[in-house]
């Protein structure tokens, strides 16, 4: 009940900060309430010790220190499971077209994230991404990623072996690393005692430019006088000159996918598996103007009936406004920063509580 008399003289503090002993009180309640969880955890943290799950007993023993720093032998028994748990993770990415046809789906799953958002692209318009130096380098920036998101956050009994370490090893075995199969992967891990093994591809990437050009005409006008069926004088709007324009609007998509496999290569059961998806787009609606003439496009009409009015606010803010879209390089960047995050996640998921010994 440490924890509820914590909780009871902190409301009597805040009603009245100095009241009676009630400080000092609070304290100590807080100071036992600590004790008991450290007890309580240190307890858990040497039944996973014994039972043989490092990995947990090494956060049960971290959350005793957290408590109460230099509880009993938490710390030295915290380093013995740290030892035990420790085990080497092989990242085995971006390896080979090979590896991509091993991972990539048959038939796209129309329920799933990404058969929804790959529906959305018209698979008419569709152009394959993948491969070429831009493919290249979003792979390159989505690894760079990710390696540094794992090196952050990851437990320090996962020790990463880096990609560039994983192809020497898979050329070690006899293989290119560039045509390598999944199996080859695997086992160049298993052959260098690399318990765990991921292996990751983007296994799919669109992107769709569409444009939907629309003829507009605009006129220079100018006041004139007439006399109308009355004799008497007035001013009328009439045309200088038409300008036959195109408005063009069109918009860019992206959309990939990222397909990875978690593998005990002791055992070659699969750990985990999935999809990590990103899209991206950008669309301009533009006319283009720049003063042609050295006209001032506020003073531009357009024909309403027998005259003139101004030009609706949609059509002069597509006058001379931005046309440049992302480029499909950006637009990669821009995916694999999105997955990389993402993947990174789900790795730290799986990986932070696994034991590969572990039953």
């Amino acid at each position: 009940a440490y924890d509820q008399a914590t909780s009871r003289f902190d409301d009597v503090i805040h009603l009245v900060s100095d009241y009676k002993d009630a400080v000092g009180r609070r304290d100590e309640a807080q100071r036992q309430w600590d004790l008991a969880e450290a007890e309580a955890a240190y307890a858990e943290g040497s039944r996973l010790l014994s039972g043989g799950d490092a990995a947990q007993a090494y956060w049960a023993f971290d959350g005793a220190i957290t408590k109460v720093p230099n509880y009993k032998d938490a710390p030295a028994k915290r380093e013995d499971a740290l030892l035990a748990a420790t085990y080497d993770v092989g990242l085995s990415v971006f390896l080979s077209s090979k590896v991509r046809e091993s991972l990539t789906r048959q038939e796209e799953n129309s329920g799933s994230r990404w058969g929804r958002l790959g529906s959305s692209l018209d698979k008419v318009s569709r152009k394959s991404k993948i491969g070429g130096t831009v493919f290249g380098e979003a792979e390159d920036l989505l690894y760079s990623r990710l390696e540094r998101a794992l090196d952050d956050r990851r437990a320090p009994y996962v020790r990463l072996r880096r990609r560039n370490e994983m192809l020497s090893l898979i050329e070690q075995g006899g293989a290119t690393a560039d045509f390598a199969h999944y199996d080859q992967a695997i086992q160049a891990a298993r052959s260098a005692g690399i318990p765990v093994v991921v292996v990751a591809e983007i296994t799919e990437a669109y992107t769709k430019l569409k444009t939907d050009p629309i003829n507009v005409i605009v006129w220079t006008t100018k006041r004139v006088d007439y006399t109308d069926e009355d004799g008497k004088k007035k001013k009328k709007e009439v045309e200088v000159r038409s300008y036959p324009l195109k408005r063009y609007r069109i918009r860019t998509e992206m959309a990939c996918l990222l397909t990875y496999r978690i593998v005990n290569t002791t055992t070659g059961m699969t750990i985990d598996e999935g999809e990590v998806d990103a899209a991206d787009a950008d669309e301009v609606d533009f006319i283009n103007w720049s003063k042609r003439d050295g006209i001032d496009p506020g003073k531009l009409k357009k024909k309403h009936g027998t005259g003139f009015r101004p030009l609706s606010s949609d059509v002069r803010t597509a006058i001379d406004a931005r046309s440049a879209l992302k480029s499909d390089a950006e637009m990669l960047r821009s995916g694999a920063e999105l997955i990389a995050e993402d993947f990174s996640e789900a790795l730290l998921k799986t990986l932070t509580y696994y034991s590969p010994g572990t039953k």
